[in-house]
């Protein structure tokens, strides 16, 4: 009982109707009013802040993060992709945006080659492989060092070569976008040479770098061999005002105060992922590498890199405890006053029954 309560005092029964009938007022609604509410209260108080908190199981996961998710198309947004290379012999690269991740913005439209690549110097030239291929006319873009990475030829998309373990991202004109009526073929691509047969390490020529939650719920980062054929790449965006980064991320120091984290996944739609003279995927290149015959075999493997129609952000919120608890406790309150109130009239009707039932004195 709080200090200076007197259990006695029949001014203290909230649960009369003091300002109708003083007679309503009672040592048990004294009791109600005093002990019994604020002991409900406290009780309510604990259970509430732990269901806020920890929870109270797999079914009353806590309340203080709500998580959101809703499904969203591209439009004109374009998203951080990061792919390396491991292929011994390199990568070749068909960079279908350059000039969209370097603006950040979707530049072209759905024509053939509007906006790829339209800066030559965003990936070196490997020590390799730099010899004008036969095919490109004297004096066009073609008859340089770089020919084999001549952009929007006749000969070819824009592509570059990339060497073992380099890793591309939106610095070399990497990135991930879904501008509406793009043509799906017009992908990013990613080919690595064979020179005979394809099993085992020949499947397997590009990795996906990519941010994850791990089991502390902290963003880490892994790769993801991707296999030659067709990828269909998921992403979910993670907006956390409290997002936690793990110190063994290799972009700790420069992520560690964002709130904003990019997951990518893929499935794969197609394993057979051949190169043939006719998908005229960075043949001018191949070309100069000798992987292309005469005869137009390719030595080569590809995998298309093809974003989904729509991407899921995720968005986390963390309620402030002191609104909800006060909104939580004022109902609560009123629920508690309402249902011992029945139990004080029912109380006042017993004494009432017993008083009129009791032997009258005689006179």
């Amino acid at each position: 009982m709080p200090c200076g309560t007197n259990a006695n005092d029949l001014t203290r029964d909230k649960f009369s109707s003091v300002r109708k009938n003083q007679e309503t007022a009672t040592r048990f609604g004294v009791f109600l009013s005093t002990i019994v509410v604020p002991i409900l209260l406290l009780l309510y108080s604990a259970l509430w802040f732990t269901q806020f908190y920890v929870g109270l199981g797999p079914d009353s996961p806590p309340l203080n993060k709500v998580i959101t998710t809703e499904q969203l198309q591209y439009g004109q947004k374009i998203f951080p992709l990061a792919l390396t290379c491991n292929h011994r012999d390199g990568c070749y690269f068909r960079l279908t945006g350059a000039d969209a991740c370097a603006s950040g913005t979707v530049a072209g439209g759905a024509g053939p080659n509007n906006g790829f690549c339209s800066d030559p110097t965003l990936l070196p030239v490997a020590s390799g492989g730099a010899s004008t291929p036969a095919s490109c006319g004297v004096g066009s873009q073609c008859n340089t060092a770089a020919a084999a990475n001549a952009c929007g030829t006749a000969n070819g998309p824009c592509c570059r070569k990339a060497t073992c373990d380099t890793e591309l991202s939106s610095a070399q004109g990497v990135c991930a976008f879904s501008p509406p009526g793009a043509d799906p073929t017009d992908a990013l691509t990613v080919a690595w040479a064979y020179k005979s047969g394809c099993s085992g390490a020949c499947n397997f020529g590009v990795t996906l770098v990519t941010d994850y939650i791990d089991s502390n719920g902290d963003v880490a980062q892994k790769e993801v061999k991707v296999h030659r054929g067709i990828a269909l790449m998921n992403l979910i965006e993670h907006d956390d005002p409290k997002m936690s980064w793990s110190k063994s991320h290799p972009n700790y120091a420069a992520n560690k105060k964002k709130t904003t984290m990019y997951e990518w996944s893929i499935t794969m739609v197609d394993v057979e992922g051949t190169v043939d003279a006719v998908s005229n995927l960075c043949m001018n290149q191949m070309r100069a590498d000798n992987l292309v015959t005469s005869g137009g075999t390719v030595y080569a493997r590809r995998v298309k890199l093809v974003p989904a129609a729509t991407y899921t952000k995720m968005s986390t919120a963390y309620p402030s405890p002191g609104l909800a608890y006060l909104s939580a406790i004022g109902g609560i309150s009123s629920t508690i006053m309402a249902v011992l109130a029945y139990v004080h009239a029912f109380h006042l009707k017993f004494l009432n029954r017993a008083a009129s039932s009791a032997p009258q004195a005689a006179p």
